[in-house]
């Protein structure tokens, strides 16, 4: 009988120690899943390109337009896609993203434009060679969908002036402003809104651009 009560009582410390051991092992291999880095799914990414379509102009000229690189306001010129709710509230979607800053973005945009126009011998930027008669600058005011009306619109404001190269004299200075219909309440809607907007931004600047050189003769 003791016999059989030790060889129980040593087959029940074996069963407790395996026990043990599971256990411990469960708990490793918890802690080492609640401490692993939680995988996060990459920002979808978004383009401003739509290509822009401006009158084109009756006469060729030798007028020459640089082109600089626009600044914007910090608010809406990174790759967080900004939107509004309320009055005064601003935020950035988590899962979607420009792929540039929108500024980086239009540049090129801006001198296809231009280009299109077929009234310029050229437009380029600051890495272009050669000399250059006036400069364009544009800064980006704002770049918004709103959320808080109905229907929802993307606002989207862009001024520009031009610069007489020899003089630093500015001849003209314009504010465009486009607000354009999002039909459904998603970033996607509101990416081809901006698209959009910017076609009619594009087509506003490259016609004020003709226009303030021609009346500079």
């Amino acid at each position: 009988m003791k016999h059989r009560d030790a060889v129980l009582k040593k087959g029940g410390l074996r069963v407790l120690r395996k026990s043990s051991e599971v256990l411990l092992l469960c708990l490793l291999l918890s802690s080492c899943s609640l401490f692993a880095p939680v995988k996060s799914e990459p920002p979808t990414t978004y383009l401003i390109n739509a290509a822009p379509y401006p009158a084109t102009a009756k006469t060729h000229t030798k007028v020459s337009l640089l082109v600089n690189t626009p600044d914007g306001n910090p608010i809406y010129n990174s790759t967080a896609i900004a939107y509004t709710t309320h009055p005064y509230q601003i935020g950035y979607f988590v899962k979607s993203a420009w792929a540039e800053a929108p500024t980086q973005m239009l540049q090129p945009l801006i001198i296809q434009a231009l280009q299109r126009t077929h009234y310029f011998q050229r437009v380029g930027s600051a890495t272009s060679v050669g000399q250059y008669s006036y400069i364009l600058n544009t800064h980006l005011v704002e770049l918004e969908q709103d959320f808080s009306c109905t229907p929802p619109r993307l606002r989207l404001v862009l001024r520009a002036e031009i610069i007489q190269a020899s003089s630093n004299q500015v001849l003209s200075a314009q504010e465009f402003r486009v607000n354009e219909r999002i039909v459904r309440n998603d970033t996607y809607t509101g990416v081809i809104a901006t698209n959009r907007a910017t076609v009619q931004i594009l087509n506003q600047l490259a016609a004020f651009s003709v226009r303030t050189l021609k009346d500079a003769g």
